[in-house]
């Protein structure tokens, strides 16, 4: 009787011993997945402001339809872009920007132009253009959306652009412009079917 006394009590001690260390491994575990959910929680947040910080523009605010942060165009010669290109926005719902810079700063034109028209959300509803000219560079690029490009082939955009890099190489920046903006407009006028838009004198 002693003995299976004894052996109660040796099976007792293992099964507490047994129920404790399952316990620890519980209570350790949870830790663990405590730590680990607080580690993930602080690389998501970081991850949050890894993105903001890639959300962050490298480029100017855009002002309107005429943006000329190099200061070559006068207050008149940006009211009729303006005039053209607002018209166009209304009757065509198409979004044509224009901007001046000084130099894409290293940068080539195309890749500076693709990414500024991304960052400044370049699209009306029946599509969006991009004439990016940078002075110093002496290059300009047209970036046009995919809207568009049944309308623009990418040899037809760089043919008419071809048409302003005489004037912009003697610095006449609006008589360049208003050539290849109006030859745009022309065009999506004809094949989109809407009524032209000329310039105001």
């Amino acid at each position: 009787m002693r003995k299976n006394f004894t052996r109660k009590i040796c099976i007792c001690f293992f099964a507490l011993l047994f129920t404790f260390s399952a316990c620890s491994r519980v209570k350790n575990d949870t830790q663990n997945q405590g730590q680990k959910s607080v580690q993930n929680q602080n690389q998501n947040a970081e991850n949050v402001e890894i993105k903001e910080a890639a959300k962050e523009s490298v480029f100017p605010k855009r002002q309107s339809f005429v943006n000329d942060f190099a200061g070559v165009l006068d207050k008149d010669e940006r009211q009729k872009l303006e005039s053209v290109l607002n018209r166009l926005k209304i009757r065509a719902e198409v979004d044509f920007a224009i901007t001046v810079i000084d130099s894409t700063d290293g940068k080539s034109i195309r890749n500076y132009s693709l990414e500024m028209a991304r960052d400044w959300e370049i699209s009306g509803e029946n599509g969006g253009i991009l004439l990016v000219i940078a002075v110093k560079d002496r290059r300009w690029r047209i970036q046009v959306d995919g809207k568009l490009e049944q309308y623009l082939s990418d040899d037809e955009i760089n043919k008419i652009g071809e048409i302003m890099t005489a004037d912009l190489a003697g610095q006449n920046y609006f008589a360049g412009l208003k050539k290849c903006v109006g030859k745009i407009i022309d065009v999506l006028a004809e094949r989109q079917k809407f009524e032209p838009i000329e310039f105001q004198d």
